[in-house]
């Protein structure tokens, strides 16, 4: 009996050790109502609203724009806007739809990069559900980390230890992997546009300075 017993109590202990052994959850926090699910066309991911200066709006990858780049965002609460993407000019992957949201607090971009071995949250609207979902992973260099990402996650925010943006997800770095206890593919790393890239295209955006890049292969980072 006791044997048996046992053994339903490492059952239930199981899903959650696995479920951990890719996602270090981090606690809801105020700042996680600034991330959005973003859609353009039949493409979907995430966004974060942010302001630099008198600029608002919702910065996300430029991966996901369709089309002529026409999208809307829907933030936790309900909250939607629409409006059109612009895509960095030097092939990064980022795009910014300037919008102003009312109810919602902008985040602010960070004003320098991360360092080897700093904490990052990762906030965004991924998964098989594309509810929002928060984590932490480890800045490694040359603007990649440690932390496991899916579809979805893209566009999403990342963030420093004082909830400011040093970017957002772009692409997964390793081969997938199938996550049996979720059921969907997760990648082993985390690749992003580096905070030098993202702080240049905001200013470039605030400033009028936007005719946007084209549609294609887009760069994460240096030599990405």
């Amino acid at each position: 009996m006791v044997r048996y017993l046992l053994s339903a109590l490492l059952l239930l202990c199981v899903p959650s050790v696995v479920y951990s052994q890719y996602w270090e959850w981090s606690q809801p926090a105020a700042h996680h109502d600034a991330i959005c699910k973003v859609r353009s066309g039949p493409n979907g991911g995430s966004g974060v609203y942010i302001r630099y200066q008198e600029l608002t709006g919702i910065l996300t990858v430029a991966h996901i724009a369709h089309d002529l780049g026409d999208a809307s965002a829907t933030f936790g609460d309900g909250t939607a806007v629409t409006g059109r993407l612009t895509i960095d000019r030097y092939g990064y992957d980022l795009a910014f739809m300037p919008v102003n949201v009312e109810g919602i607090s902008p985040l602010l971009i960070t004003g320098r990069p991360p360092n080897a071995g700093d904490r990052l949250e990762y906030v965004t609207y991924g998964g098989p559900d594309a509810e929002l979902r928060h984590w932490y992973a480890t800045y490694e260099a040359r603007e990649q980390s440690d932390a496991y990402v899916t579809h979805g996650d893209s566009g999403g925010a990342i963030l420093n230890e004082w909830g400011q943006v040093v970017s957002v997800q772009s692409a997964g770095a390793g081969r997938p992997a199938y996550h049996a206890e979720s059921g969907f593919h997760v990648y082993g790393g985390s690749r992003f546009a580096s905070y030098h890239a993202v702080a240049a295209f905001i200013q470039r955006v605030e400033s009028g300075d936007t005719p946007s890049g084209g549609f294609g292969l887009f760069r994460c980072g240096p030599g990405g």
